[in-house]
C-alpha cells in the first residue's frame, strides 16, 4: 500500500518515463479507458443544453478558486425572479442527467449550481483525484453567497464522487451549508480505497487511470492482463500523462465535525456501501447531528439512481418493490431539503431513521437504529470432521490444523460479488461452486438450517493462523449453499497481515507464529431459507478484486517477484477460529 502513497498528505509528483512496449500498452489503456468508464458509470453523456425544454434559466460562469484557477460552473434559476436557497453539485462527470436534476430542483424553487471539478471539461487546472475538493468547494460556497439570486442557504446533493465532494465541505461548519444528500458516497478515503490494508484493485485502478486518459473503448476482458502486470506502480504514477497522483489524508475523516442533516442512500450490492454506511454510523454517534441522519439501504448496485427499471443483480431477482430510480431519489431529496433548508414541517422528522431491504425475503423493514434492536450476535466455530471443515455453534473441544499453499501466480479468481461497474461480466451474485475443487481454499459448511435465518448487521471473522512469510493475506467469504449445489456469495473480506493492527500501523509478522486476525466482511440483510447451509471459505487471495500479496514483504503495488506461502489455520479451545453473524430475531 505504501507504494501507492495512499497515506501521504502531499501530492506526489514524478517525471519517471515508461519504456518500450509497456509504455505503448499503457498509453493505449489510458486513451481508451475514459470513454468506457463514463459510459458504464453514468447515463449518456451529452454537452447539449436542455434548458429550452425546461422550467429554468441556465447561465454559465468561470468561478475563480483561491489560487486563481477558474472552474466551469452552470447556474440554474427558476423562471421567476428572486433569491433562492441553493443546491450545490460538484462533479467530475458531465451529462444531460445533471440538467434533469437541476430542472427538478428549480421546479421546487431552488437555484442549482453545477460545477465541474478542477481540470475536467471546461474547468482550468489539473485534476488530482480527491485533493482540491475541500478548498474548491469552500471557495464555491463563498461565491454563491455573493450572488444576488442566493439567500445564503445551501444544500449539497451528490452521488459517488459527487458525494465525496460534499463530504469534503460538510465537516468545515461553513455557515451557509445546511443539509446534504449522500447517494453511494464516501468520506474516509483510506477505508474506501482499501480493505484490510489490501488495495481494491478491480474497483479502483480503472478509475484512477481513466481521468488522465483519452476517449476510446477498451474490451473489459483486457483488464485481466492489465491487473497481472508488474509492477502495478507503473499505472499509478510515473507516466508523463499522469505526472501526479493524489495522496490520501493521513488522518481519518473527522465525522465528529459534521453538524448538518444528511440523508444517506446505498445498496447492499454497491461496492461503496460500506463507506456510505460507515458515514451514517459514525455521524449518528454525534450528539449534534446524530438525530438528523437517516439511511435507506436497498439491494442495489452502484449508481442505482440510473437503473430504475433494474431489479436484478447478477443471478438474483429482488422483485418490483426493490426499485428506486432517480425520480424517487429526487422526491426524497426535495423533501429533505424542504425540511432542513426551508424549515417546512413535512413530517420528514417523524420517519424511521433506517429503512433497509432484506434480500431473499425481498421486503423492506423500518427501524430507528442499525443494527436493529432485535438482533443478536451468533458465533459459528470452525471445526473439522475427518479433515472436512464444518461450521458448528459449539466451540471446538480438540485441536485441528488445516493447511494450504498460496501461490500468487495462481490466485483464487474473483467470481462476481460486490464489485464496480467496470467489469459487467464479472459483477453481482454468481455461483461460487466452480471454486470447490481448488486446494488453496478451506471450506467450512454448516448443517442444513432447521429454520429460516435472517441476517441484519455486521459479519466478522476471527481466525488464528500462521504462515512461513513475513507478510501475507488471509481472505474470508460467507456463502449460502442451496440444496442444488448453487453457492451464493453473501460478502467477503481480506486482511493483509502487516496491517492487522490498522492502516496506520505496518508491522511484519514472525514466520510460523500463530496470530489472531480479524477479517471484516462488511454488513448485510438477507434471509437464508430453511434447508440451505452456511459456508465459510478461507484462503489468501481474491484476484483481481484485491491486489496479490507477493509473500516477500515487498509492497504488492511495486512487487515484481512472488513466492508461494505455506498457510495454516488453527481450530482449538486455545485458538477458537469463528465467524460472528448478526441475526435478526423473530
Amino acid at each position: 500500500m505504501s507504494s501507492v502513497n495512499f497515506r501521504r498528505k502531499k501530492i506526489i509528483s514524478s517525471n519517471q518515463k515508461t519504456l518500450g512496449e509497456m509504455a505503448r500498452m499503457k498509453n493505449a489503456i489510458l486513451r481508451s479507458l475514459y470513454g468506457l468508464i463514463l459510459m458504464m458509470a453514468l447515463p449518456s453523456v451529452s454537452a447539449g443544453d436542455n434548458s429550452s425544454a425546461s422550467d429554468f434559466i441556465k447561465t454559465s460562469a468561470m468561478v475563480s478558486m483561491a489560487d486563481g484557477t477558474r472552474l466551469s460552473t452552470n447556474v440554474f434559476l427558476p423562471s421567476s425572479s428572486g433569491s433562492y436557497s441553493v443546491i450545490l453539485i460538484r462533479s467530475p462527470y458531465s451529462g444531460s442527467w445533471l440538467d434533469s436534476v437541476a430542472n427538478r430542483f428549480t421546479k421546487e424553487d431552488y437555484a442549482v449550481v453545477i460545477q465541474y471539478v478542477r481540470g475536467l471539461y471546461e474547468s482550468e487546472g489539473q485534476f488530482y483525484p480527491f485533493v482540491y475538493e475541500k478548498t474548491d468547494g469552500l471557495a464555491t460556497l463563498d461565491w454563491i453567497n455573493r450572488q444576488p439570486w442566493s439567500d445564503g442557504h445551501v444544500g449539497v446533493w451528490g452521488v459517488s464522487y459527487l458525494s465525496f465532494c460534499g463530504f469534503e465541505i460538510a465537516s468545515t461548519s461553513h455557515p451557509s451549508l445546511k443539509a446534504m444528500i449522500n447517494i453511494s458516497g464516501w468520506a474516509d478515503l483510506g477505508t474506501h480505497l482499501t480493505r484490510g490494508g489490501a488495495f481494491r484493485l478491480m474497483d479502483h485502478l480503472p478509475w484512477l487511470i481513466m481521468k488522465t486518459s483519452g476517449n476510446d473503448r477498451i474490451p473489459s476482458k483486457a483488464w485481466n492482463g492489465i491487473f497481472k502486470t508488474t509492477p502495478l506502480s507503473q499505472f499509478l504514477g510515473g507516466a508523463e500523462e499522469q505526472a501526479h497522483i493524489s495522496g490520501i489524508l493521513e488522518e481519518p475523516y473527522p465525522f465528529n465535525d459534521i453538524r448538518i442533516p444528511i440523508l444517506h442512500v446505498t445498496g447492499w450490492n454497491d461496492y461503496i456501501y460500506r463507506s456510505t454506511l460507515l458515514a451514517y454510523e459514525s455521524i449518528n454517534k454525534n450528539a449534534t447531528a446524530g438525530n438528523h441522519q437517516k439511511i435507506i439501504i436497498g439491494p442495489w448496485a452502484h449508481n442505482q439512481v440510473f437503473s430504475a427499471d433494474s431489479t436484478t443483480y447478477g443471478d438474483v431477482e429482488f422483485g418490483h418493490t426493490s426499485s428506486m430510480g432517480l425520480d424517487s431519489i429526487l422526491t426524497l431529496s426535495v423533501a429533505w431539503f424542504d425540511r432542513y433548508i426551508k424549515g417546512k414541517n413535512n413530517m420528514v422528522d417523524s420517519k424511521p431513521r433506517v429503512r433497509f431491504f432484506v434480500m431473499g425475503e425481498n421486503h423492506w423493514h423500518d427501524t430507528h437504529e442499525w443494527p436493529p434492536a432485535n438482533t443478536v450476535a451468533k458465533k459459528w466455530y470452525l471445526a473439522d470432521t475427518v479433515k472436512t471443515g464444518r461450521l458448528d455453534v459449539s466451540p471446538p473441544a480438540s485441536e485441528s490444523i488445516f493447511s494450504f499453499e498460496f501461490n500468487p501466480h495462481n490466485p483464487v479468481p474473483t467470481i462476481g460479488g460486490i464489485t464496480g461497474w467496470f467489469h459487467p461480466f464479472n459483477l453481482g451474485v454468481k455461483d461460487q461452486s466452480p471454486l470447490a475443487s481448488r486446494p488453496d481454499i478451506l471450506f467450512f459448511d454448516s448443517a442444513p438450517l432447521s429454520d429460516d435465518l435472517v441476517l441484519a448487521g455486521p459479519i466478522k471473522v476471527e481466525i488464528y493462523a500462521s504462515t512461513d512469510s513475513i507478510d501475507t493475506d488471509f481472505t474470508a467469504k460467507l456463502v449460502e449453499v442451496r440444496p442444488d449445489g448453487y453457492a451464493r456469495m453473501i460478502e467477503d473480506g481480506i486482511i493483509r497481515t502487516r496491517y492487522r493492527k490498522g492502516l496506520n500501523s505496518s508491522v511484519f509478522i514472525t514466520p510460523n507464529e500463530v496470530y489472531r486476525y480479524q477479517v471484516n466482511l462488511g454488513q448485510t440483510a438477507i434471509r437464508i431459507p430453511k434447508g440451505n447451509a452456511l459456508r465459510l471459505e478461507i484462503s489468501s487471495s481474491n484476484f483481481p478484486k484485491f491486489d496479490r500479496n507477493p509473500n516477500t514483504g515487498v509492497d504488492p503495488i511495486s512487487a515484481t517477484e512472488f513466492r508461494t506461502a505455506k498457510q495454516k489455520v488453527y481450530m482449538s479451545p486455545k485458538y477458537p477460529s469463528h465467524i460472528v453473524l448478526t441475526v435478526l430475531s423473530k
